[in-house]
């Protein structure tokens, strides 16, 4: 028996600031790709991955969590832009000085911290500590999330967004 793989209808549309000339192609997603010109834009070809975990599976009040995101970059190309978005859960407090690497200016975690350019195979690691709170709930759920910027056959910055990876730590009482 052979699989048959999902064939999907997906639109790629050239960044405004070029042109708004859009087409329409037939393909699997893991290959899209199309051709303008002597050059060849591969949107499909971009593959990240962002791991996220917690130092511990199980914390009480006044506890530290420490907390690492971890973003590599897995396609031939350069990112650039790349931002690392971390939403803080309710009843933990972030330590700012443990914030590696250390936000700019008007950056938070949860507005983004800049991380720079990700080369082709290469990684970028975001590391920070929260202590916890009275007011936490029984499971802390923490996730993140990437965003970057690659360059494409026209040389517009096209936007790329990685999906929201979570983990969870216990709250013992007492």
């Amino acid at each position: 028996m052979t699989a048959v793989l999902p064939v999907w209808i997906v639109e790629i549309e050239i960044p405004p600031c070029v042109t708004s000339w859009k087409e329409t192609i037939l393909g699997r997603v893991e290959k899209i790709s199309q051709t303008i010109g002597d050059c060849s834009c591969n949107a499909g070809w971009i593959w990240t991955s962002t791991r996220k975990q917690a130092d511990t599976d199980v914390v009480r009040v006044g506890e530290m969590i420490g907390y690492t995101v971890v973003f590599t970059n897995h396609s031939p190309f350069l990112l650039e832009a790349v931002r690392i978005y971390d939403e803080i859960p309710d009843g933990v407090t972030v330590v700012p000085d443990t914030i590696d690497p250390a936000p700019g200016p008007g950056e938070t975690l949860e507005t983004g911290v800049s991380v720079g350019n990700v080369a082709a195979g290469r990684s970028v690691i975001l590391r920070y500590s929260a202590v916890v709170e009275n007011c936490a709930p029984d499971v802390i759920l923490n996730r993140a999330r990437v965003t970057y910027c690659f360059r494409d056959c026209r040389g517009c910055c096209r936007l790329g967004v990685g999906g929201y990876r979570s983990c969870s730590v216990k709250l013992l009482p007492g």
